[in-house]
């Protein structure tokens, strides 16, 4: 599977159902890689994931690799660009992601 720290070429990397993509405040796009459960992060040709587990479910809140999500969807960049607001669809949340 998946190693969520593993950062990879864009080119090497695998997406199932992406459904969002915002750009950051940096200039990287944000995508929610909705049925691999994470959110991944793209630069300078390179892809690593800021949030999930590859695992679908709910774990709580807490650091962003080590927590569940659940079929992530729709982003939103909130004012000032300090943060991601995303629909965690699969848990029925909205929940929040410190950039």
């Amino acid at each position: 599977g998946d190693d969520p720290s593993l950062e990879r070429a864009a080119s090497a990397t695998r997406f199932n159902l992406p459904e969002d993509a915002i750009e950051g405040p940096d200039g990287a796009i944000y995508v929610t890689d909705t049925h691999s459960h994470v959110i991944r992060r793209l630069k300078d040709g390179r892809v690593s994931v800021v949030a999930g587990t590859f695992r679908g479910g709910h774990n709580g809140d807490g650091p962003a690799l080590a927590t569940q999500l659940k079929l992530p969807l729709a982003m939103l960049l909130e004012p000032g660009g300090s943060g991601i607001l995303f629909s965690d669809d699969g848990n029925y949340l909205l929940r929040r992601l410190d950039l």
